[in-house]
């Protein structure tokens, strides 16, 4: 719990910065100068090596790339991430001002240093525990919510150190509930048409109404596909 405290004060008071010195900045916020000074880290900090620098920061390497070479650029959220692990005001990151950059030792800072407050959970156990987690979420998916529910660790935090495996395991979960529900349209299809003929059979006229009383799943006469077979089955009895 103290961790997340501490990661929303953090935020709060990044958020809070931005907003007052924003208002009194005379330039606004360069694009190119984030990706210069993402560049710039990069190189201090992992030599230049993009894959080295994206794996420390926990971010797929050609997003980070793209945000480098001023292709794409890194929302406020992300930028929050960047700028804890590299232990700098997020103004600081968009400015330059008071920047470690300015710094005469900043290549003997530790490669993305970590807050000593961050440091103190144990992210083995929670790694440990997402891997398992996606491990089960093969055969049996299960939503983030649900893992996080399950688990010691708020899902904030979760995302916040492996989104990688978080998004991997939600991936596993979106998979599933569109089998599901793709097994769920061919069933009422199925379903709908002996409603048909059943309601024909026994002299009735198969309204919808009347169809959706004997289906399982009534609400899926509202897609196309399922509207269809009920057309088509329709058509058949003439």
């Amino acid at each position: 719990m103290n961790e997340e405290l501490n990661w929303n004060v953090w935020i709060a008071n990044n958020i809070g910065e931005l907003l007052a010195k924003n208002s009194l900045s005379k330039s606004p916020f360069n694009e190119e100068h984030i990706s210069k000074t993402l560049s710039c880290y990069i190189q201090q900090k992992a030599e230049g090596n993009i894959a080295a620098f994206a794996r420390q920061l926990k971010i797929p390497k050609n997003t980070v790339w793209l945000w480098s070479k001023g292709k794409n650029q890194p929302s406020l959220e992300m930028l929050l991430r960047i700028c804890h692990r590299l232990d700098i005001s997020v103004w600081e990151f968009l400015t330059g001002e008071k920047s470690a950059l300015a710094k005469d030792n900043v290549a003997s800072i530790p490669l993305l240093k970590l807050k000593a407050k961050a440091q103190s959970l144990d992210q083995n156990k929670m790694r440990h525990y997402l891997e398992q987690a996606l491990k089960r979420s093969q055969e049996h998916p299960i939503s983030m919510v649900q893992v996080a529910q399950q688990s010691p660790f708020n899902r904030r935090t979760l995302y916040f150190y492996f989104p990688e495996i978080c998004q991997a395991i939600s991936a596993n979960y979106a998979r599933h509930r569109k089998i599901n529900h793709e097994r769920a349209i061919v069933e009422s299809c199925v379903e709908v048409r002996k409603a048909v003929k059943q309601l024909h059979g026994e002299g009735k006229y198969p309204s919808q109404h009347k169809v959706e009383k004997l289906i399982s799943r009534p609400g899926l006469l509202r897609y196309q596909e399922v509207k269809k077979a009920f057309a088509k089955a329709k058509q058949e009895l003439q």
